[in-house]
């Protein structure tokens, strides 16, 4: 129960704002992108978008791993999970380009699981998307995600 007392501290909702209104115009700084490829390195107080990646990659490896259930997150968290990616994933190519193609990818096995349970329950997930855009003001050259 304590990964869902996680999920809703102010922690994890500070570091979701921070990506939202900052992470799109930060990510323009060259020195903060050279500060991205420090990866575990950087600091979580300014980057904060670090705060959400392990936060996402642990929820992932726990439900990979059988301690929660993965249908129980898509419940819970569907629109979490898939903004949280969709706002991260110029950090996670950063990060893949240094590491390889393994870094994040529980994280990333939990957007997909998300995007697939919407459309089980008759949604787009495109259309969430969309949503996360707008929230973001990330402009239209930057969606679909890549």
């Amino acid at each position: 129960m304590g990964i869902f007392a996680e999920l809703d501290s102010d922690v994890i909702d500070e570091a979701r704002r921070f990506a939202i209104h900052e992470l799109p115009s930060r990510l323009q700084n060259a020195e903060f992108r050279r500060e991205c490829e420090l990866i575990g390195w950087a600091d979580p107080k300014v980057h904060k978008e670090l705060i959400l990646l392990r936060f996402f990659e642990r929820l992932g490896a726990y439900v990979e791993e059988g301690l929660i259930d993965g249908e129980i997150i898509n419940k819970t968290a569907v629109g979490r999970v898939m903004g949280a990616w969709f706002l991260l994933r110029d950090v996670v190519t950063i990060h893949r380009r240094i590491l390889g193609d393994f870094t994040w990818n529980r994280f990333e096995r939990l957007y997909e699981s998300a995007a697939r349970y919407l459309r089980a329950q008759g949604s787009d997930p495109d259309r969430l998307m969309k949503i996360v855009v707008a929230a973001a003001d990330i402009t239209s050259d930057n969606y679909p995600p890549a």
